[in-house]
């Protein structure tokens, strides 16, 4: 089997290195240049959607978009694999039940590592949400297996809803909080308290990610704003109760 990776960025990159003893990898992504492993062949959008299994590495953002233009060229494989790698679930799986033959399997996956939390020690151990099809089918036991015994990887299965509830705060208040942070540019002190410094690592980790993940967790899972609204309501309480016993 051969695999197609539909948008190359910073965690294709890091899916690729996964997955290059397991399967021939081949990539397309819409930047006219970029610079891919010698592992990955770089082809076209129709040479890639025509693999045994494709993988949707697409900002979620831009994710009706692809589908509404591209979904004559996903369907025309009847026993592609696909799966996206999204960090939200329920549009994406709401999209793919729109735009996609229901004949194609299809399973939501979100991988819970990036760039920095493998660099130097790999993926092996780390959690992958699975978000099954509604109806199950014989192939959902494969992937589950090749995710855990060959890729070593901690499997948790969940609905979409589930998984976006669950999120909102995982990662949505977390990325909100680091990017709350960058402007105090925090570093390292040789005063630093054991929380500071955890404050600091996770502030570290997130600032190399992308603005569109950023948005992706923010603005895409409908369980983010909320939760984010009652944090900010939750500080601005703090803080008045804080200038009250200034009085």
């Amino acid at each position: 089997m051969d695999c197609g990776i539909i948008g190359f960025g910073n965690f294709s990159r890091v899916m690729a290195e996964i997955l290059r003893d397991f399967f021939p990898l081949y990539c397309y992504d819409t930047k006219t240049t970029y610079e891919v492993p010698e592992y990955v062949r770089r082809t076209s959008l129709e040479d890639t959607a025509s693999k045994d299994i494709v993988l949707l590495s697409i900002p979620v953002q831009y994710l009706d978009a692809f589908w509404a233009e591209n979904a004559a060229l996903l369907n025309k494989n009847l026993q592609g694999k696909i799966f996206d790698v999204c960090s939200v679930k329920v549009k994406t799986l709401q999209l793919a039940k729109k735009y996609l033959n229901p004949e194609i399997y299809y399973m939501g996956l979100h991988p819970l590592f990036g760039p920095m939390s493998t660099k130097g020690c790999g993926a092996k151990g780390q959690n992958i949400v699975v978000c099954p099809p509604e109806k199950a089918r014989p192939f959902d036991n494969e992937v589950i297996r090749f995710l855990s015994e060959n890729l070593c990887l901690n499997v948790v299965k969940m609905t979409a809803e589930e998984h976006d509830k669950e999120m909102a705060l995982v990662q949505g208040i977390s990325h909100f909080i680091a990017h709350g942070l960058a402007d105090l540019a925090p570093h390292v002190s040789n005063v630093a308290t054991k929380g500071y410094n955890k404050m600091l690592e996770m502030y570290q980790m997130f600032s190399h990610d992308s603005q569109d993940l950023f948005v992706t967790l923010e603005n895409e899972n409908p369980f983010a704003k909320p939760l984010r609204r009652k944090f900010i309501d939750t500080l601005l309480r703090i803080e008045k109760e804080l200038e009250e016993f200034e009085t």
